[in-house]
């Protein structure tokens, strides 16, 4: 009982950083995989269902997030310096607590809401050996005012080579006011129709994202960062992509490939 230095000396802590998990519990629904177990190389994909009456809720049934090479690419922002607001009826005002500063749909201008009621259902995950992938209805996460019919969504991880995000809906109405946004922890660059060069903060590793530049048109907002808290993991930027839809819909399948560049 005495010899924990002499254990930690000779079986210094390390991550598992397992290949694959799963924690199923109806409160998180997460799942997380990596190319290569014991590694921090390659891609590595977490994404989660949930509700939004999680203790510290961040309005984000849906998100995701990708590292490659063990750096941060597409992120969850995290919380700001903790103050009154953090805890009050005006949580949600705070922008990063809300749904269009994680990667997920702007629906006809509206985003998630708290409370139990808005949460993902027919939630299911697989995997192989090949990867894995979670899908998932996130219709219910939204209020009546996002004017769905149903959202589904399913974000898959091919091992070795790609991560594909795929949004299929259909709206109670036409509408082009879609906007897909994608957050980023360095700057990303528009390099041709339909390809979005991602950096992590400090541009040691970038990522090649592809869109339907058909359907989609991109703006990239630079997001200047004032809490001490987020300056001190991030910097002074972020950036987020908003992907919006150019035609009026009521039915669509939008999808968006993550890769590593080589």
């Amino acid at each position: 009982m005495f010899n924990g230095q002499e254990l930690v000396e000779h079986n210094p802590p390390s991550q598992p950083m397992l290949q694959d998990v799963w924690l199923g519990h109806l409160n998180i629904q997460m799942m997380a995989a990596r190319d290569q177990k014991g590694r921090s190389e390659g891609l590595f994909l977490a994404a989660w269902g949930g509700h939004n009456a999680q203790s510290h809720n961040h309005n984000d049934v849906g998100s995701f997030v990708i590292f490659e090479d063990g750096k941060p690419i597409v992120i969850d922002i995290g919380r700001p310096t903790y103050r009154r607001q953090t805890f009050s009826n005006r949580r949600y005002e705070i922008w990063a607590f809300q749904s269009g500063f994680h990667n997920l749909p702007t629906i006809n201008g509206v985003d998630q809401k708290a409370g139990r009621q808005f949460s993902a259902k027919n939630v299911s995950y697989h995997k192989s050996d090949s990867g894995a992938y979670i899908e998932m209805d996130i219709t219910e996460a939204y209020p009546k005012a996002a004017g769905t019919e149903s959202w589904n969504r399913i974000v898959r991880f091919n091992r070795g080579k790609t991560i594909v995000v795929v949004d299929s809906y259909t709206l109670t109405e036409p509408s082009k006011d879609i906007i897909e946004n994608f957050v980023v922890a360095g700057k990303v660059t528009n390099t041709r129709p339909g390809k979005l060069v991602l950096n992590d903060r400090e541009q040691e590793v970038k990522m090649l994202l592809e869109y339907n530049s058909a359907k989609l048109s991109v703006e990239i907002e630079p997001i200047q960062l004032k809490d001490s808290k987020l300056r001190q993991i991030w910097g002074d930027y972020l950036y987020r992509i908003r992907l919006k839809t150019k035609n009026e819909t009521k039915k669509d399948q939008l999808e968006f490939r993550f890769s590593k560049m080589k």
